[in-house]
């Protein structure tokens, strides 16, 4: 076996490349089994060297749309139900706006081009549909204007990618565990309740609470009958509300204020994070403190 030396030049490369055509054309029944072993690690270090260095770029949205528009007969026109709009269409081919999931989901059902070229691939992947979810239905714009949201996207094109990146910073599906409510005894206000809002204010109260930073971790059985009332004495005073809150994060539960959202009828909500964090969300939606 010939030495074997990390490929770190081009003529690093030139040589392993010309030791590989050597024994790629030894017969097989000459080639030992040192020769072989040779063969694998040359072949490995050689598509490392490879990848580093000759890696192509992905290529650019625009440029596969418009190179699918001329090789196909597609015309502008042609975008505009996978797209949204003529402005939209402009907006996209011009650079200005990025495609969303539902979009290229539709041009690669409508238009047949692959999801797989309009996206990063080193940082995204197209998500599989959910049959189950209806991403238009989540009150995106209020979650916006609630500053619910980090991304700055328009919500109403963004709605499916703004959703995922704040069940992502709740901790996935699999961490969102069911919310205990205080329930009315109204049927009726319990039925017009907003499944979608509900979940996004949920989600976002999970969100915050794995951001932050208490003095303790909770231990079970914390919260026995001193303890809450304790904090229910917290309640007669002016600050109470903050000195609760000081009070829970001391005992390693977060709590979290958060604007109730339209159609939620909520005062508050009882979770668990991803990570074990008792998480206590409250909207405060009527200014008196008994409430609280």
């Amino acid at each position: 076996m010939s030495t074997i030396k990390p490929i770190k030049t081009e003529a690093d490369y030139d040589q392993a490349g010309d030791r590989v055509y050597q024994l790629m054309h030894i017969d097989d029944d000459k080639r030992t089994e040192s020769m072989s072993g040779e063969l694998e690690i040359l072949v490995t270090l050689i598509d490392n060297y490879q990848e580093k260095h000759y890696a192509f770029a992905d290529p650019d949205p625009v440029d596969v749309i418009e190179f699918y528009m001329d090789q196909n007969g597609i015309s502008r026109s042609d975008l505009v139900p996978c797209i949204g709009s003529k402005k939209k269409v402009s907006q996209v081919l011009a650079g200005t706006q990025p495609l969303s999931y539902k979009m290229i989901r539709a041009l690669e059902e409508q238009l047949d081009i692959p999801s797989e070229l309009l996206l990063d691939r080193t940082k995204f992947k197209l998500p599989k549909s959910d049959p189950n979810i209806d991403w238009n239905k989540f009150p995106v714009v209020d979650l916006a204007k609630n500053d619910f949201l980090k991304d700055r996207r328009d919500p109403k094109d963004y709605s499916e990618e703004l959703m995922r990146e704040l069940i992502s910073d709740a901790g996935g599906d699999e961490a969102i565990a069911p919310a205990l409510f205080r329930k009315s005894d109204s049927v009726r206000q319990n039925s017009k309740m907003d499944a979608y809002a509900l979940k996004a204010w949920c989600l976002y109260v999970l969100a915050e609470a794995r951001c932050r930073k208490l003095e303790n971790k909770y231990k079970p059985g914390t919260v026995d009958e001193n303890f809450l009332r304790s904090v229910a004495k917290l309640s007669t005073q002016s600050d109470g509300p903050l000195k609760a809150k000081d009070y829970l994060h001391r005992s390693g539960i977060a709590l979290i204020y958060a604007p109730h959202l339209p159609k939620t009828y909520l005062d508050g909500a009882a979770m668990i994070t991803k990570e074990g964090v008792p998480a206590i969300g409250m909207t405060i939606r009527y200014d008196r403190i008994d409430n609280f």
